[in-house]
C-alpha cells in the first residue's frame, strides 16, 4: 500500500477481511482505528437489541419471570454476538500484529498487550481481595498499552 494513501472507513473493512488471517505485513493507523469503530458499532448494536429485548417485556423491572418468547429472543441475540464475535477474532488479531509491526513493534508483543491483559482483567473471576483488583488493574494498564502502540506513528519498512 502506498505510504501516503489513506484507508477511509469501507476500505478498511474490506481489508479486514481480505487479509482475514494474514499475519505478516503491516497496517496503517486509519485501517486500525476505522476497524476499531465498526467493531465499535457493532457491539452497541448488539448490546441495543439485548436491551431491547429484555425491555419489551419489562424484564428490567420484573426479573423473576421471563416468557418463552422473549428467552429465544435474547438467546438469539446472544448466538448472533458469539459468533460475530468468532468470526472477527482472528481478523483482529492479524491486524494488530500487521499494525504493531507497522508502529516498530514486534507482534509477539500481542500476547503480553492483549492476552495477558484479558486474563488479568479476568482474573477477579478467580481471585478474590485486593490481589484480584491489582491483578485487574495491571490488565487494564496493559490493555492502555495496546491502544497506545496502535496509536503510534508507522514506521520507515527497513530494507
Amino acid at each position: 500500500m502506498n505510504e501516503n494513501q489513506r484507508v477511509g472507513m469501507f476500505r478498511a473493512l474490506q481489508l479486514f477481511f481480505k487479509n482475514y488471517a494474514n499475519f505478516t505485513g503491516r497496517s496503517k493507523r486509519s485501517e486500525y482505528w476505522w476497524m476499531f469503530l465498526w467493531n465499535l458499532i457493532v457491539g452497541v448494536v448488539a448490546i441495543v437489541a439485548v436491551i431491547g429485548v429484555l425491555a419489551t417485556v419489562g424484564f428490567a423491572f420484573n426479573p423473576s419471570h421471563i416468557p418463552g418468547s422473549v428467552f429465544g429472543a435474547l438467546l438469539g441475540v446472544i448466538v448472533v454476538v458469539f459468533i460475530v464475535g468468532l468470526a472477527v477474532l482472528v481478523p483482529s488479531i492479524a491486524l494488530a500484529a500487521r499494525r504493531y509491526r507497522d508502529a516498530g513493534i514486534s507482534p509477539w508483543w500481542l500476547l503480553v498487550t492483549m492476552l495477558l491483559a484479558n486474563i488479568l482483567s479476568a482474573s477477579d473471576q478467580f481471585i478474590n481481595g485486593s490481589m484480584s483488583n491489582t491483578l485487574v488493574m495491571i490488565g487494564g494498564v496493559l490493555g492502555i498499552v495496546h491502544l497506545v502502540i496502535c496509536a503510534l506513528k508507522s514506521k520507515p519498512e527497513e530494507a
